[in-house]
């Protein structure tokens, strides 16, 4: 049976029409998704600031995600990085994005929650 996936998308200034719109980003696992937003009350319409900060401090720059451009930067810095680490999967027609930005941003969530639980355990062992 095939995992349920949820859409993830951001909204950004679309200049091509003068105006804001949602860019899908990719699609993840619907449990973890539902995981993160619950532990870190996070909506799908407030994700882009966690985006913003994981790829400042993956990638060393700084991205607003508030245009199509930003999006477009974050997934080719992504592409580069997973093509750089599987090589074999890399060739002259490859265009897969969503795969390799759907990695990147389960890990990404999987670490931000990893580290949550880490925090609240070190607090706990402090009181002590």
């Amino acid at each position: 049976m095939a995992e349920e996936r949820t859409k993830l998308s951001v909204k950004v200034y679309d200049g091509d029409c003068n105006q804001t719109r949602w860019v899908h980003i990719c699609y993840i696992d619907k449990n973890l998704w539902d995981d993160f937003a619950t532990k870190f009350n996070v909506a799908k319409e407030d994700f882009a600031g966690y985006l913003i900060d994981w790829t400042l401090e993956d990638f060393n720059i700084n991205l607003s995600m508030s245009t199509k451009t930003d999006l477009f930067i974050l997934r080719e810095l992504i592409k580069d990085r997973y093509e750089q680490l599987y090589p074999l999967f890399k060739n002259e027609f490859s265009k897969d994005v969503h795969g390799w930005t759907r990695i990147w941003v389960s890990q990404r969530i999987e670490k931000e929650m990893r580290k949550h639980v880490r925090q609240r355990y070190t607090k706990k062992s402090n009181k002590v």
